[in-house]
This record gives C-alpha cells, sequence and structure tokens, in this order.
C-alpha cells in the first residue's frame, strides 16, 4: 500500500492502522515522490491526500494511469473537501473511493474493504 499525503501526523496514523492490520505501507509526502515510488512499484492500494505539494492527487493519478493504463492499482483519495464540485465529479467520472478527514480507524478501514472487493 501506498500512502501519499504530506501531513506527517496523517501519515503516521494511516501507516499505525495498516500496520494492526497486517498491512505494509511506504509514505509519499508529495506528488514528485509518488510517482516516483509508483513507477518503480506495482502497489495493490494507494491512499491519495488530494491536495498534496508538487502536483495534486487527481495530477497523479491521472499520469499514473496514463504511464501505466493495464494497472490493477486502486486509489482511495482522502481528503478534507467536503463540497468541491470538482472533485466530486472526478471521483464520480473515474468510480473513485473517498475518506473525509478526521476519519476514523474504522473508516480508513472499510473503504479499504470495499476496494479490495472490486
Amino acid at each position: 500500500i501506498l500512502v501519499i499525503e504530506d501531513e506527517p501526523s496523517i501519515q503516521n496514523f494511516i501507516k499505525t492502522i495498516l500496520a494492526h492490520h497486517g498491512c505494509a505501507a511506504e509514505v509519499a509526502g508529495d506528488g514528485r515522490e509518488a510517482m516516483d515510488k509508483l513507477m518503480g512499484t506495482e502497489f495493490e492500494v494507494v491512499f491519495c491526500d488530494y491536495r498534496i505539494p508538487v502536483m495534486n492527487g487527481r495530477i497523479v493519478y491521472e499520469q499514473y494511469k496514463k504511464m501505466k493504463p493495464g494497472s490493477s492499482t486502486r486509489f482511495i483519495f482522502v481528503t478534507g473537501s467536503a463540497a468541491d464540485k470538482e472533485l466530486d465529479s472526478f471521483l464520480g467520472e473515474n468510480d473513485l473511493f473517498r475518506v473525509m478527514k478526521p476519519f476514523t480507524s474504522s473508516e480508513l478501514l472499510a473503504a479499504l474493504k470495499k476496494i479490495s472487493q472490486r
């Protein structure tokens, strides 16, 4: 699992939750680092903050899909934006999951379970 998040406290929270459930996670703190990791490793799931430095989560997702169109990597977007029409449209058009900040471990794991069933 790759966690793309620029806030260290949220990085650690997600990694801790995943570790307690037997999942290994790597972290990227910005869009460029995320792309480097995504090009080098095939991740099953990516938790991606929508608003990250260098390039936002949407750009990371779109560039990744262009560079690896047949990939089975599944993205879950993590965001604090509740009423963002552009974000809602993007998520809907691409059939992507969202976890709203602040979130609980149960909410994070529920999203992981849902996406794993696809």
